[in-house]
């Protein structure tokens, strides 16, 4: 016995102490390693404190006029300037936050959600409701995107923020359902899937506690890389004159209406710019770096 005893591997201190790699701790390790993905985080939690908090942040008005300051350059007053009407810049973008911000989580949430049913049972049943379902998402996915936006908004007749939310979400629509049809085609074939069918599982549970679990992940990375995606196609659609509406303080609304000043007062058309193009390039390095953490197929160093 005492000689068994001594045969025994003598664990060192660190591997008696070494807690379990959970999913969380694999998630957060994977993720902290990625500095873009860092950046993007942190840049858009500000992002949405601003937006959050916007009537405490801004220092005027929005729709303030001061026809006697128009075109001011940035100063100490206003820090990003006047526009020609006079209307501090700062201010209409920290404002414009909210719209753009809200714009791409509704036409993503809206799109996710109609997708996740349509590519959910599509996979899980198959037949005749797989083909037929399939085939009208492949239609819609045939248009371009920001074409088949711009004619749902001129075939409706009316210009506005709630058309062009709901306009995206039927153009990303296709593109979750194909997504999570792919994945539900593996999944259901699992071993637990086929262990709940043997214990009398109904399907509409095997599908929301078995299947939609595991194929969620890559939902999640698409679906924070369209929101940005969103945001810019929203700004476009409002360059075009198809989205908000004046005097709303949009990001691409200001583009537009700002554009002819472009030589005469440049900050007018800079600064709504680089705030349209930090937060698409922050949600693109978010959803990358999901991507990178979500990867069961990484390696945890």
């Amino acid at each position: 016995m005492a000689s068994s005893a001594l045969q025994q591997p003598i664990l060192a201190p660190q591997e008696i102490r070494r807690k379990p790699l959970t999913w969380s701790r694999i998630f957060f390790r994977q993720f902290l390693k990625n500095k873009g993905a860092l950046f993007g985080a942190i840049y858009l939690i500000i992002i949405f404190l601003v937006a959050i908090f916007a009537p405490l942040i801004a220092p005027f008005d929005p729709l303030d006029m001061h026809p006697k300051d128009m075109l001011q350059p940035p100063n100490a007053h206003y820090i990003f300037g006047t526009d020609h009407y006079g209307r501090d810049i700062f201010s209409r973008i920290v404002f414009g936050a909210r719209i753009s911000l809200a714009v791409g989580l509704l036409a993503n949430v809206f799109s996710v959600a109609l997708g996740m049913i349509i590519g959910l049972t599509a996979g899980f049943y198959g037949g005749r409701w797989d083909m037929i379902s399939m085939r009208f998402m492949d239609m819609i996915f045939a248009f371009p995107g920001i074409l088949l936006a711009l004619s749902i908004i001129g075939l409706v007749g009316k210009r506005s923020l709630s058309w062009v939310m709901i306009a995206l979400a039927i153009v990303w629509i296709p593109m979750y359902a194909r997504l999570i049809r792919g994945s539900v085609l593996s999944a259901k074939e699992s071993v637990y899937v086929d262990a709940a069918r043997v214990v009398g599982v109904n399907n509409l549970r095997i599908m929301g506690r078995h299947v939609l679990p595991n194929v969620i992940a890559p939902v999640i990375v698409v679906a924070t890389l369209c929101i940005g995606v969103a945001i810019r196609n929203a700004a476009a659609l409002s360059f075009l004159g198809m989205g908000a509406q004046p005097p709303t303080p949009e990001w691409g609304l200001m583009l537009f209406e700002t554009k002819q000043f472009l030589r005469l007062a440049p900050w007018v058309t800079i600064f709504p710019g680089l705030a349209i193009l930090i937060t698409v390039i922050a949600f693109n390095l978010l959803g990358d770096g999901l991507r990178t953490a979500l990867d069961p197929k990484l390696k945890v160093g």
